[in-house]
């Protein structure tokens, strides 16, 4: 999954997703080099013509994802609910569930839907799928996928 997108500066950013999990605090990210040279193959491979343009920046960075793939949700304290990890399909799912929790917040009815992914306290137990060697290699695999593709 690589986007591009044309910026009113007239610069083209890229995007592109690698798995990779942390454990305790969540700092500051680095790029990693492999991936950074990775994304700069995929984007010479889609705009060719553009070979001679350098690379000015890049950037890396965490998003919520949950051993179960699923999305949680819940109320870390009185005034403050939250809804974390609408990944995968999370393009549908985050505004659904958002405009459920918003109806939560309001004072409505909880729906049977938000109580699926509602959790009292928040629960995650480390999961095989986020071990670095398994990532490493899904990561590897679809990039072998994206470049078939082409």
């Amino acid at each position: 999954m690589e986007s591009f997108r044309l910026t009113r500066r007239n610069m083209i950013v890229t995007g592109f997703r690698q798995l990779q999990a942390a454990r305790g605090t969540v700092g500051a990210r680095k790029p990693d080099p492999e991936i950074v040279a990775d994304i700069t193959q995929g984007f010479r491979a889609h705009f060719s013509s553009l070979g001679d343009l350098a690379i000015e920046r890049a950037w890396g960075g965490w998003i919520a994802m949950t051993p179960s793939w699923l999305p949680v949700a819940g109320q870390a304290t009185r005034n403050i609910s939250y809804l974390i990890a609408c990944n995968g399909h999370g393009l549908a799912q985050a505004p659904y569930l958002g405009t459920l929790l918003a109806d939560r917040v309001a004072g409505d009815k909880a729906q049977d839907n938000l109580a699926t992914v509602w959790r009292e306290r928040p629960r995650f137990s480390p999961s095989l799928a986020f071990s670095v060697p398994v990532m490493r290699a899904m990561w590897a695999l679809d990039r072998r996928a994206d470049r078939r593709a082409r």
